[in-house]
Parts: structure tokens; sequence; C-alpha cells
């Protein structure tokens, strides 16, 4: 088995990705098929204009109109995205320019923005500005 194999994406708009792997904590709902000791299932997935428009038991949506890939089982994830954001640091970048664009520039930088201008009610200012659309 080629562990490392280039799977060819269709050019197709539409298209099956068949029996992937999946664990079931990343799918919506209980899932429909029988969970392996790793906690994962096999599924397919309809993709349509570069989004999943459907999930489906492996082997159960069999549309011969549309292309496929066949995964043979190796595991699909979803992005795992790192949502934080340093509140404190928050709203500063318009006015505390990182000279060099380096980490120890913005350590610098955000240093001298703290000094001369970070106080109690500014800070809950730049806090409440990030905050606020995020709780509508």
């Amino acid at each position: 088995m080629n562990l490392f194999k280039t799977l060819q994406v269709p050019e197709a708009q539409r298209y099956w990705i068949r029996r992937a792997r999946v664990p079931i904590c990343f799918l919506p709902g209980a899932p429909k098929t029988a969970v392996d000791r790793d906690g994962a299932t096999l599924i397919d997935l309809l993709v349509d204009n570069e989004r999943i428009a459907a999930i489906e038991p492996a082997g159960t949506a069999a549309s011969a109109d549309l292309p496929a890939i066949d995964l043979e089982a190796h595991h699909v994830w979803p992005t795992l995205i790192d949502m934080h954001a340093h509140l404190d640091k928050g709203h500063i970048v318009t006015r505390t320019e990182n000279p060099d664009g380096s980490f120890a520039g913005a350590l610098q930088s955000t240093a001298e923005d703290r000094t001369h201008r970070w106080t109690a009610k500014e800070e809950r200012g730049r806090v409440y500005r990030i905050a606020e659309p995020a709780s509508v």
C-alpha cells in the first residue's frame, strides 16, 4: 500500500469522496453506521462547488453519474483553526507599528504601546470593541 499516493480531485463542480474515515466527534448528530474501535466511521461526502453538500454512510448514496474519489478508508478531518484572540492587544495595530515585521518587533512595539497608552479604561474599550460584535 502506498501511503503517499496523490489523489486526483475531479475537476467537476459536484463529486463524491467515497469511504472517508471520519472521527464521529466531527459529524453532526449520531453516526448512521458502525463505529470502529478508534471512534471513527466510514462515510461518503458529496462535494458541490467546493463545499460539503451531503454526508452519507459509505456506499449508501450511489450516484454513478458523478465522479468520485475513493479514499480507501483513509482519514478525513476538518481544517483545524487556531481561533483565539489577544484581547489585551486588540485594536493597537493601527497605532503601533511593528518596525521590521518580526516577532521581536511585535513584542517591542506592544511593550511600548502598553507603557505609554494602556489604562484600565482604554483597555476595557478595546476589549469591548472586539467582543461586542461577537455577542450578536
